[in-house]
């Protein structure tokens, strides 16, 4: 029998056990309960399911995803003003972080999955604390894909 690595699940990980078995994403309880979940309008927590669900058990894309409008408005079918909007929530609330930003040269975007929400609506000491940890966690994985 195989060895089996054991990893620690990422607040956003996705799961394919197998190529010809259905995939699912894992969404945890914590986020389900927080603050920054319970104020992101319904359209933006779709959005998010989207973007969870289309790169479910790609683990060496979770920080560099590229989802586009078009692509958002396929899946989810709201409009692009809409899609836009749900965006700037997701960021804000801190859900999803920019990586490569394309809108000055009309390219695609890129995002990264964070826990940033966590700290959303934090007193600002708190937050800052959250933030650091997670942009070490952040660096340390972008290393590590390129190695």
């Amino acid at each position: 029998m195989p060895k089996v690595r054991k990893t620690k699940a990422r607040e956003w990980a996705t799961i394919l056990s197998h190529p010809q078995a259905a995939q699912y994403t894992a969404i945890y309880e914590p986020m389900l309960q927080s603050p920054a979940w319970k104020a992101l309008p319904v359209q933006a927590k779709i959005l998010y399911f989207e973007m969870r669900r289309e790169y479910a058990g790609r683990v060496e894309n979770e920080y560099h995803l590229s989802f586009t409008y078009q692509k958002a408005q396929e899946l989810t079918g709201m409009s692009p003003c809409t899609i836009k909007k749900m965006f700037r929530h997701l960021t804000e609330k801190g859900f999803i972080t920019v990586q490569v930003d394309g809108s000055s040269s009309r390219t695609t975007n890129f995002y990264a999955f964070t826990t940033g929400w966590k700290s959303w609506n934090r007193p600002p000491q708190e937050k800052a604390t959250l933030e650091a940890n997670e942009g070490l966690a952040i660096a340390e994985a972008g290393r590590a894909a390129k190695k």
